[in-house]
């Protein structure tokens, strides 16, 4: 019985020792951009997206990242083009107007070592489906820019197939291919600013 008393007690010190040495960042839209790309008819077109929020804990000791938080804003789509844009926003794609959001959900903690790239499956909503989407995590490190502020910052990478998110639209063109395909690349670059009142 002492036995077990002491292991949980070791345990639960374990964890407070490493909670201690999380810290909050908090998502820096200025230095962070979500890309992605499909192809349209013989080439690819390139788009992102300009409004996006978050935060999470990283415990520099551990390279552990744990609470991420991270949402999109699917109206904020992006592709240079205002009339491709305010399509990509109706009930053909992404129904904006229903669909506000693309929202994911990270494992509870994230082991990563720094520029050894890992892949994590991240619960994925858009467009009212939720899929599992396996991410190539990369951690790219810490460091004090020029104004002493702490970031950290990751690179993301994934490809997805549109229609499991039900977004089927396309046109059949003479040769009977397809305007656009179905894979779409995902590049997701994050810089994170250490919260001033984090531990």
């Amino acid at each position: 019985m002492r036995f077990f008393k002491i292991l949980f007690i070791t345990s639960l010190n374990f964890l407070i020792f490493q909670n201690i040495y999380a810290d909050t960042y908090k998502i820096d839209p200025a230095h962070s951009v979500i890309q992605f790309s499909i192809r349209h008819l013989l080439s690819d077109v390139e788009g992102n997206f300009k409004e996006f929020s978050g935060q999470y804990d990283l415990n520099e000791k551990t390279s552990e990242v744990s609470n991420v938080q991270f949402s999109i804003s699917a109206d904020s789509i992006n592709t240079q083009n205002e009339k491709r844009d305010t399509h990509l926003r109706t009930e053909e794609f992404f129904e904006t107007n229903k669909y506000k959001t693309i929202d994911t959900k990270f494992p509870e903690k994230i082991k990563l070592k720094k520029d050894r790239p890992v892949t994590v499956k991240v619960m994925t909503t858009m467009h009212g489906v939720t899929r599992e989407i396996p991410f190539t995590l990369t951690y790219l490190g810490v460091a004090k820019d020029p104004w002493k502020n702490v970031v950290s910052a990751f690179k993301a990478q994934a490809k997805i197939n549109r229609k499991d998110f039900n977004i089927i639209w396309n046109k059949t063109l003479d040769n009977g291919k397809f305007l656009l395909g179905d894979s779409v690349a995902i590049s997701i670059t994050i810089e994170g600013q250490k919260q001033k009142d984090a531990k």
